[in-house]
């Protein structure tokens, strides 16, 4: 079956973020929130923080939230603990201070590697496939202003993040919504990504296809896959 259209993930796919681990999400973090004098160090946040996470992560329908809803539960949390009265206004306020440091720190540390647009265009003007993005993100807008900052917003028809759809890949959900936005058949739509479960193996159980973006070799064994945005092409014909 032809390939009609072509969904995209965003992060570490379209966008690269080279980290360490995902400790420096909740150093970003800490950095707006240290001189409010709520936590001892960066460690006692850190935990809070991974606790939060974990906590949200362990439900089983991939519910998703937002980060700016992760730093309001933190402050909310560790006030009543250490029994300061704040109104909900200063926490909401303090909450969107924390939240614009650490999407600033994200911003500067997103970059685009030059072979993807000079592809997407390629692909785009030769073979007249329209594209899309499905995106597991907690920043809302944050995948749009991120696609605009690095003029990648003019290829993408539809646009679908977690924190609006309010489920995160693998839910059916969110695939559900991706296969009727591009308004064809799941045989026809080519999902590629860099995780091989939300990106590879979730795609292809709703009936789409999907190709592995495995630019770090980490999958051998899985023979869909590309190293770079260049093999692309030779996917399309087979």
């Amino acid at each position: 079956m032809a390939i009609q259209f072509i969904y995209f993930d965003c992060m570490d796919t379209l966008i690269q973020m080279e980290v360490a681990s995902l400790d420096v999400y909740s150093e970003w973090a800490y950095r707006g929130a240290s001189g409010l004098g709520l936590w001892e160090d960066e460690r006692s946040f850190s935990r809070d923080w991974t606790a939060h996470r974990e906590r949200f992560l362990s439900q089983d329908d991939h519910r998703e939230g937002t980060i700016l809803d992760r730093i309001h539960d933190l402050l909310s949390e560790r006030t009543a603990r250490i029994g300061l009265d704040w109104s909900p206004q200063r926490i909401e306020e303090e909450a969107c201070g924390i939240h614009r440091s650490f999407w600033e720190r994200y911003r500067a540390a997103a970059y685009v590697l030059p072979e993807v647009p000079v592809v997407l265009e390629k692909i785009q003007r030769e073979w007249e496939i329209p594209f899309g993005v499905v995106s597991n993100f907690m920043v809302q807008g944050g995948i749009l202003s991120l696609l605009e900052e690095h003029l990648l917003d003019r290829f993408f028809q539809v646009v679908l993040v977690s924190c609006d759809q309010g489920f995160r890949k693998p839910s059916e959900i969110i695939y559900g919504s991706a296969i009727r936005a591009a308004g064809v058949a799941p045989g026809e739509i080519l999902f590629i990504g860099d995780d091989f479960l939300t990106d590879y193996e979730g795609p292809r159980a709703m009936g789409m296809d999907s190709l592995l973006y495995d630019r770090r070799r980490l999958y051998p064994e899985v023979e869909r896959r590309i190293e770079s945005f260049g093999e692309i092409e030779r996917w399309l014909n087979v």
